[in-house]
This record gives C-alpha cells, sequence and structure tokens, in this order.
C-alpha cells in the first residue's frame, strides 16, 4: 500500500514538473514575442507538432512561430501520414472557420499571374469571364471537391497545376500529364480512375511546378491565385470563389 501511495506520489510530482516547465517554456515564447510584436494580442499560444514550432493565434488569424519570436511560417500544417489538415483543423475548433468549408488563412503573399509556370496549367473553359489558378494534388480529397465545385462555375476559366503532396501521386500525375485529353484523365485520375499513358513519355512540367512551388513556399492544396495574384488556400464555396474572384476586378 505504502509503495502504490509512493508511485501514485511520485507520478503526480512529476506531471506536475512537467506542466510547469511547460507554462514557463510559453512564457518565455509570449513574452520574446511581445517584444518582436508589441501590441499584438495573443489569445492563444501552445506548442505545434513540430519540435521547435509553436501555434500562435491571434484575433482569427494562426501562424506558426519559433522560440525566440523571431521567425513565422504563415501557411498550412498538413499531417502527411494521415493526410490531415491540421491548420485548417484548429481554425475551426477556436470557431474562425466553417468545418465544411475546411477553410485556412489565405496567405499574405501574391504570385503575379504572369509569373506562374509557362505552358504548365490544364485549362477549363477557356475564354471565362474570371481567371483562377488552382495548384492541386491528385490524392488532396478537398481538391477533388473543389474541382467538383468547379464543374459549375463555367465563368471561371481553371488553370490546374499538378503537384505531388505523396508518392502515391506521382504516377496518377505522370499520367495525367502525358494524357492527350489533360482535362479528361484530370477528372478521371480525381475518382481513382488512372488514364493509360506511353510509357515512353516524357515531361518537365511536374519539375518546374514542383521547382515553383518550393520557390513560393506553396507546401499544401489547394493552393489558388486569381488574377490579380492575390491567393488563397483551403477548399472553398462556390459562394465565397465568385465574390472573390469578383474582388480581383476591383
Amino acid at each position: 500500500m505504502l509503495k502504490t501511495k509512493l508511485l501514485i506520489s511520485s507520478t503526480l510530482a512529476a506531471l506536475l514538473m512537467t506542466t510547469t516547465a511547460m507554462a514557463d517554456e510559453l512564457d518565455d515564447v509570449r513574452a520574446a514575442l511581445k517584444e518582436t510584436l508589441p501590441g499584438t494580442e495573443i489569445t492563444s499560444l501552445r506548442k505545434s507538432p513540430i519540435p521547435g514550432l509553436y501555434e500562435m493565434v491571434t484575433g482569427k488569424n494562426l501562424f506558426y512561430v519559433d522560440k525566440a519570436g523571431k521567425y513565422s511560417v504563415i501557411g498550412t500544417l498538413y499531417n502527411l501520414a494521415t493526410h490531415e489538415n491540421l491548420t485548417s483543423k484548429r481554425l475551426a475548433e477556436l470557431g474562425y472557420a466553417p468545418k465544411e468549408e475546411k477553410a485556412v488563412e489565405v496567405p499574405s503573399t501574391s504570385i503575379p499571374w504572369d509569373k506562374l509556370p509557362k505552358d504548365a496549367a490544364i485549362i477549363e473553359n477557356a475564354g471565362g469571364k474570371y481567371k483562377l489558378a488552382v495548384f492541386t494534388d491528385i490524392n488532396c480529397p478537398y481538391c477533388q471537391r473543389l474541382a467538383d465545385i468547379l464543374k459549375e462555375m463555367p465563368e471561371v476559366e481553371v488553370h490546374t497545376y499538378l503537384i505531388t503532396l505523396w508518392k502515391r501521386s506521382v504516377a496518377p500525375t505522370k499520367a495525367v500529364l502525358c494524357a492527350e485529353d489533360k482535362v479528361a484523365a484530370l477528372h478521371a485520375a480525381y475518382k481513382n480512375d488512372t488514364p493509360e499513358f506511353a510509357e515512353n513519355c516524357t515531361t518537365d512540367v511536374l519539375g518546374r511546378i514542383t521547382a515553383f512551388t518550393s520557390l513560393h513556399g506553396i507546401s499544401g492544396t489547394p493552393f489558388l491565385v486569381r488574377s490579380d495574384g492575390a491567393t488563397s488556400a483551403g477548399l472553398r464555396s462556390k459562394e465565397f470563389l465568385i465574390d472573390w474572384l469578383k474582388e480581383a476586378e476591383q
């Protein structure tokens, strides 16, 4: 009985020490951020799944910062094992993003339309009133749902750029890029129906798109660019897309 009590006491003591250490660690990060971002109200601060990075929430924005408060990562955090958008999930938990849309905050970046990879896009609805570039992965479920939404928007000229977040996406992506009818092949691949293609087909498109995404820090899908260079990320509703695209005219 005495041994059991001692074990419980030591376990509770260890837990208390760990909790205290964590609180002290977060206090240090918060103090560092106060120096770097004076006047910024931090509504939430906690460790992220990535060692050395901390999740910071201010207002309706979510960022990832280092312990010294000197660097920030603005974007989407994905779990490659579960294919889960952790940033979107956290925003939904906080009530800042509709769960059904899996939306994430708009990255603070701009990509000029004429700087997009040349002759690398799969174009649909050519001549549509609005232009939208979509960086997508064949196996991204949100990308598949977004493609279905865009099918119902003939007024949008869609430029799809294929990237490969997962190894299993490489083969179907190459098949789409090598297909004669790339639009049909793309939508077939979304439905796990990999199109046939010539084994000797070679293309540099995937490599050029990968280099572009690395240069611009595009690490998640779907990632959107409109004609004026403004960007957005995550699955968006039809209503959001049309309102957002109309803003480019202003």
